[in-house]
């Protein structure tokens, strides 16, 4: 199965994780008939271990500090601390100095993390464990729930006929795809899962000013022999006419000097030919 796991950058799917990285843990799971009281604020944190990692320092405190317009000497002022540059950013941060960075910075959602209920546990390592059968389960309203003590997505797909995603490179800044083609006004329909049919991408064209999805059209330049043949013929027709009306001009009088081709020209007869063919 490839489900979605919580991660301090946001939900992840299982084949986009990397060891180091850190995922979403309860610090405490209550008994079931306590489940109604369950509180992990009464459980003071460990600063060894439960600690919020120090990929939120570029991931939330950052563009934080952008948004304030505070520089990383100003934000370590505030917080009393010695500046010490970017090697602030290579260390965790326990609950209290989170707490304290996002008041600075004005970072709310660092702020949430730190009151969370979330133990942030760091991947070892991901190694297959065979092929199984699992259940993919959908609690009810927005909740999330826990699997083999993992905060886990909660899951709508299996309620769904069809599953789609729309795509626009544009949208996450990109300009050229892997051939160096612009991707301006491009799109992808992705299907992800479908209980009836087929899936895949189809191509379609996006419509910036009416906010619209149009077939795509798509016109290739010609390449190979046959471009070279057709190409050439061009240029051969193009040379010899050249050469033809060169000739042409160098004869002077029609009667006199003969016509001008591409062949050199051609004797007079004597007799009038009419208008020049030309």
């Amino acid at each position: 199965a490839n489900h979605k796991f919580l991660t301090v950058e946001g939900w992840k799917r299982l084949d986009a994780l990397s060891p180091n990285e850190h995922l979403a843990l309860p610090r405490y799971v209550a008994q079931p008939e306590r489940s109604g009281q369950a509180s992990l604020h009464t459980h003071e944190a460990n600063t060894n271990r439960d600690v919020i990692p120090r990929s939120v320092w570029q991931a939330l405190v950052v563009p934080a500090m952008k948004r304030a317009g505070l520089t990383t000497r100003q934000m370590q002022a505030r917080l009393g601390h010695q500046y010490c540059g970017a090697a602030l950013y290579q260390t965790n941060l326990s609950r209290d100095r989170a707490r304290r960075v996002a008041a600075v910075v004005g970072a709310g959602l660092l702020a949430r993390l730190a009151e969370s209920d979330l133990y942030w546990d760091q991947i070892v390592s991901i190694e297959p464990d065979g092929v199984e059968d699992v259940f993919d389960l959908t609690v009810p309203g927005p909740h999330n729930f826990v699997a083999n003590d993992i905060v886990v997505h909660n899951s709508i797909e299996q309620d769904a006929d069809v599953v789609m995603f729309i795509y626009r490179p544009e949208r996450y800044g990109i300009t050229v795809d892997e051939h160096g083609n612009s991707t301006e006004g491009l799109a992808e329909i992705i299907i992800g899962k479908q209980r009836n049919g087929p899936i895949g991408t189809v191509n379609l064209a996006f419509v910036h000013q009416f906010a619209r999805f149009e077939n795509l059209t798509t016109y290739y330049a010609p390449s190979g022999p046959a471009a070279g043949g057709a190409a050439g013929g061009a240029a051969g027709g193009a040379a010899g006419g050249a050469a033809g009306g060169a000739a042409g001009s160098g004869g002077g009088d029609y009667g006199a000097a003969g016509y001008g081709d591409a062949s050199g020209g051609f004797a007079d007869d004597g007799y009038d030919d009419g208008p020049a063919p030309f």
